[in-house]
């Protein structure tokens, strides 16, 4: 079994395993109210509360709102 699917069977039933993989990469986070987030995942903790870093809020249309160094999500 190749490296790659070995990682997505983990991942496929773990959220936390997919958070962990994800770390220092470029990720995307869509709350509720259709708010997007896209920044890179610097770390979370059991109740899936997020720490991004180089973010870059946006609007349900994708019209850019705001850009932050860092934020809990």
């Amino acid at each position: 079994m190749s490296e790659f699917k070995q990682e997505y069977e983990i991942v496929r039933y773990d959220p936390l395993a997919l958070l962990d993989v994800s770390i220092d990469k470029q990720v995307i986070v869509v709350l509720w109210k259709q708010v997007e987030y896209r920044g890179i995942l610097w770390g979370f903790d059991p109740l899936q509360n997020l720490v991004l870093e180089e973010v870059k809020e946006y609007d349900e249309n994708l019209n850019p709102i705001a850009d932050y160094s860092s934020i809990l999500i």
